[in-house]
């Protein structure tokens, strides 16, 4: 009894010692910065911000990071270098994106963007795979007999929750042990080839995921299921702390785009989450018609791909900055 006492106590003072650590945040952010899309990264950037200091955070998966320039929409918004950031995870689905809104409330923007895409409308996820898990949005998320169905995934989410160590594991012997072995040793390109498998590694792994849903009809989708419901939660929360909320539908290459049916029923699932929820929701028809060449796969845009989006975005995220309410 004693020593379960004190380990409770330890670990607890032990999160709460490193959490508020700026430079340990520091640190870690310096050394993950070859990987931006790992957790421990994303954590990092949520505790480093100040509140009030970003005013723009685009949140989604890797379209985040291959379609928006986040400096040159600072610019073309008025705002300064720096207030527009970029919060992604490759693969990340809005159920596990979700998780970050309390982190993101703390940092106080005036809106949050969420990149929509196709995957948003399947439901993929598996609670013990999620890369965030927080339990005050869980709550509200699961219902409590899809808690208790998967009751083990959902206590290792909630001790992940309770301490940063567990939470970011392999990610902190990564960037605090092999890292800076690595630099000592000037394997810069076993490194380098390491980098390149793991990314392969990654895009394979997500190749797998997703190949039945590259054959999905309209049929397939899933407008009232976990996805939808975590978009739905993630922005009732934000709103609460006065952050604006916007789900933008993101172009991408597939032959869903090209659908009118698949493009209707995407736009219907999204108005209705809108209007019942009061939630922003802008359309693929707000910004120009992208074509093939726009893309470099089906989901991410090439560098020109890139700055017409770029370029179109103002017009859509400029209604909602200062506190307005850019759908009414």
């Amino acid at each position: 009894m004693i020593l379960g006492v004190f380990l409770l106590a330890f670990s607890t003072l032990s999160d709460a010692a490193l959490s508020s650590s700026a430079g340990f945040w520091r640190a870690a952010m310096r050394l993950a910065e070859d990987e931006r899309s790992s957790p421990l990264y994303v954590d990092a950037q949520l505790h480093t911000w100040a509140a009030g200091e970003k005013k723009v955070v685009v949140v989604g998966s890797s379209i985040v990071a291959t379609d928006i320039n986040e400096a040159e929409l600072a610019a073309k918004l008025g705002l300064a270098d720096g207030e527009v950031a970029k919060l992604w995870m490759p693969d990340g689905s809005a159920v596990e994106l979700s998780m970050l809104a309390p982190a993101i409330a703390r940092v106080a923007p005036d809106v949050v963007v969420y990149l929509v895409s196709i995957w948003n409308f399947f439901d993929t996820d598996d609670v013990g795979e999620l890369r965030f898990y927080d339990p005050r949005v869980a709550a509200s998320l699961f219902r409590p007999n899809e808690i208790l169905s998967d009751i083990g995934s959902h206590a290792s989410g909630l001790l992940a929750w309770h301490h940063l160590v567990i939470r970011h594991r392999e990610y902190l012997r990564r960037t605090f042990i092999r890292g800076p072995l690595e630099s000592l040793s000037d394997s810069r390109a076993q490194r380098r080839r390491l980098q390149v498998l793991r990314r392969m590694a990654v895009r394979e792994r997500i190749l797998q995921r997703r190949d039945p849903r590259l054959t999905a009809g309209p049929e397939d989708f899933d407008c009232s299921g976990i996805r939808t419901r975590a978009l739905s939660v993630m922005g009732e929360r934000l709103e609460r702390d006065g952050v604006e909320f916007v789900m933008l539908r993101t172009p991408t290459r597939g032959r869903w785009d090209y659908d009118p049916v698949v493009s209707a029923r995407i736009d219907a699932c999204m108005d209705e989450l809108s209007e019942r929820k009061g939630l922003g929701y802008v359309p693929v028809t707000a910004v120009p018609e992208f074509f093939p060449d726009d893309f470099r796969d089906p989901l991410h845009m090439t560098p020109d791909g890139k700055v017409k989006f770029t370029d179109a975005l103002p017009g859509v995220i400029s209604p909602w900055l200062g506190g307005g309410q850019g759908g009414s």
